[in-house]
């Protein structure tokens, strides 16, 4: 992870055991707060009738939007993001939210979220100066 010319660069990797328990995070954190997520109310509520069905695994349910190892880039006017079967390229008026849940920072776009884990940021002063910076672009929009 990187500062550089004005933008923020990740580069970083996901374990199954890392992946399942952010993915979990993010499901209990819509659970809570259904009401106040009404931007993506279409997509969790999908989510909500599978596992209404068969209680899948939620890493059954996000299957397509696994993320093994990404590259990623905050800009002023850009999010950039690379990872194995995703694409993500949005100006920053689609970005919506950034929440912190546990060990894990949760950038909500428009139709998804993007999951940056605590460890790639070096100590906290740089948590928090991303936070800021990240805020700073959703305000701006």
């Amino acid at each position: 992870m990187t500062f550089a010319d004005g933008s923020w660069h990740f580069d970083y990797v996901l374990s199954d055991a890392e992946l399942e328990d952010g993915i979990n995070l993010v499901v209990q954190y819509h659970f809570e707060r259904r009401q106040k997520l009404m931007g993506l109310l279409g997509f969790y509520d999908a989510l909500a009738k599978r596992f209404r069905e068969a209680g899948p695994s939620p890493l059954i349910v996000s299957e397509k939007r696994e993320i093994r190892s990404i590259r990623a880039e905050f800009g002023p006017d850009l999010v950039w993001a690379r990872g194995d079967g995703l694409l993500i390229e949005l100006d920053t008026k689609r970005l919506r939210k950034l929440i912190t849940l546990g060990n894990w920072l949760v950038l909500f776009y428009d139709g998804g979220h993007l999951l940056l884990p605590r460890r790639i940021f070096p100590d906290d002063t740089t948590v928090k100066r991303y936070i800021s910076y990240v805020r700073g672009l959703i305000r701006r929009r």
